[in-house]
């Protein structure tokens, strides 16, 4: 839904290479200009839409965990500003932790220097591997 050529709704996102979480670990982190078409309230992103956007940057972080990456187990997403329609924005996303089976990720989706939302999701990796 949120990525690939064949989708007639699909974005571009602009990947960022070398981007670095808070505490200088491995991130990913994407640029992106969400349409009207995906408005919720006037002039603004819809928040289920944000879900989804940050359930695509954390399962892209959780990927590059040592031993192999997992399934969604819990996304969980903080709104603490409107985000805006017809805006540039940068979303960045970490591994928090990793132990065993599971893989928790946090990440930040920013307007300029408004932080927007932030999301923190566990993933769970299968019990005999991917």
């Amino acid at each position: 839904m949120f990525q690939g050529a064949l989708h007639p709704f699909s974005q571009h996102f602009e990947w960022q290479p070398e981007v670095a979480g808070p505490a200088g670990e491995p991130a990913l982190a994407f640029e992106v200009t969400v349409p009207v078409l995906f408005e919720g309230p006037p002039r603004a992103v819809h928040g289920g839409y944000l879900a989804g956007l940050f359930d695509e940057l954390l399962g892209a972080v959780q990927g590059k965990a040592e031993g192999g990456g997992g399934y969604t187990g819990r996304l969980t997403v903080r709104y603490r500003a409107l985000t805006p329609v017809e805006t540039p924005l940068v979303f960045t996303g970490w591994i928090s932790s990793a132990s065993g089976r599971r893989i928790e990720t946090m990440a930040t989706c920013r307007s300029g220097d408004t932080l927007c939302a932030e999301a923190t999701g566990l993933f769970v990796r299968p019990a005999g591997g991917l």
